[in-house]
């Protein structure tokens, strides 16, 4: 079985337990949400809770390592604690890349005995599972995820789409007695980002600000704690406009907030990027969808959708500039990346505003 949060919300609300589950994705709070419907599913009382198994990775730095934990957990799963309906075994971040080829059959054979006395859940709060060709642990995890599909459940939590992230926050924040509109809840979204946890904590702060009142775009702006993307992105479209003077005070701010050159520099790289495929793209050579999926894009294909804020600014942009100008662009970038990790005598906040004049001096020169 293959789930996301809600399939499995829905499926548990049935009283369809499976056997096992194999918690993953990009979402930190929906995975962890995931777990807690899980955990309130097999072990409904709160105070039985104490009688779950748990396990974490701490510790475990070869196969050895990895199949002795593979053996605990396994040992700890062939026995139901005697004030427990089921059994519940939680096992986070499992080194899944550190396990023997003996192991991987081994922990096959455990998922495909398992009877549903003791459930087993597999979590990865942490692990990040590359799913690019060629990273070099894809093939054990997606091994692995498949015999969790065959024995018992697949639970994929990716970030929501931009447009859902916004629904979300509009509601959450009227269960706050905020009222948020559709319009300053996409504004937030864009400068948060899709993350589902750290974007209801920035409804709860807007919220208590607002003290029941209307959430403003001028409070969001003033509030919101923007995610370095986002950031980039309003530097980005501040160069796409010529304005070197706004672009400039946003790396100041970020420059106070303490936020990693190396690091802004990748995200303006990104926004760039993200320019120069739509360019690609508009002159025909390639859809949202087949862009999005070659670059793995995921729940960021806003950036290349016509119905968002951002993919409605970046077309503008890739329509506007020359791909010459668009080409050189990319290479300043490069180039800055270069000096940020060692190939220039300025500092590396110097190199970042140099960076932006020559990016604006191109960008006003179409």
């Amino acid at each position: 079985m293959i789930f996301n949060d809600k399939t499995l919300n829905s499926a548990l609300s049935r009283g369809e337990i499976a056997p096992c589950y194999f918690v993953w994705g990009e979402d930190p709070h929906l995975k962890a949400k995931s777990v807690e419907r899980i955990v309130a599913a097999v072990v409904p009382d709160p105070e039985m809770r104490e009688f779950i198994s748990r396990f974490d990775r701490r510790g475990i730095r070869d196969s050895a390592g990895a199949d002795g934990y593979l053996n605990a957990v396994i040992g700890e799963s062939s026995t139901v604690p005697m004030f427990l309906e089921r059994g519940l075994c939680v096992v986070r971040d499992f080194p899944l890349e550190k396990l023997s080829n003996a192991g991987v059959k081994r922990l096959k054979g455990f998922i495909e005995g398992l009877d549903g006395s003791t459930v087993v859940v597999f979590y990865f709060p942490s692990t990040e599972i590359a799913q690019k060709k060629g990273a070099p642990e894809k093939s054990r995890y997606k091994t692995v995820l498949k015999y969790f599909e065959d024995g018992g459940a697949n639970v994929y939590c990716p970030h929501y789409p931009e447009r859902e992230c916004a629904a979300v926050a509009e509601k959450y924040a009227a269960t706050l007695g905020g009222r948020l509109s559709g319009k300053n809840a996409q504004r937030l979204v864009e400068l948060v980002g899709t993350d589902m946890g750290m974007l209801m904590r920035e409804c709860e702060k807007l919220c208590s600000a607002a003290d029941g009142g209307e959430i403003s775009g001028e409070l969001i702006d003033a509030l919101a704690a923007r995610q370095v993307s986002a950031s980039m992105y309003e530097v980005s479209q501040a160069v796409f406009a010529a304005d070197a003077d706004r672009a400039l005070d946003v790396l100041d701010r970020l420059e106070k907030d303490g936020v990693e050159p190396v690091v802004a520099a990748g995200a303006l790289s990104g926004a760039f990027l993200d320019v120069f495929r739509l360019k690609i793209m508009l002159e025909g050579r390639g859809s949202v969808r087949e862009v999005s999926e070659a670059f793995a894009y995921g729940a960021r294909d806003f950036a290349l959708d016509e119905y968002s804020q951002a993919g409605r600014a970046n077309r503008a942009a890739a329509r506007r500039l020359s791909m010459p100008a668009v080409k050189k662009c990319v290479d300043l970038l490069a180039q800055a990346d270069v000096d940020l990790k060692g190939g220039s005598r300025l500092a590396p906040w110097d190199v970042m505003r140099s960076l932006v004049i020559r990016l604006v001096s191109e960008a006003g020169a179409c």
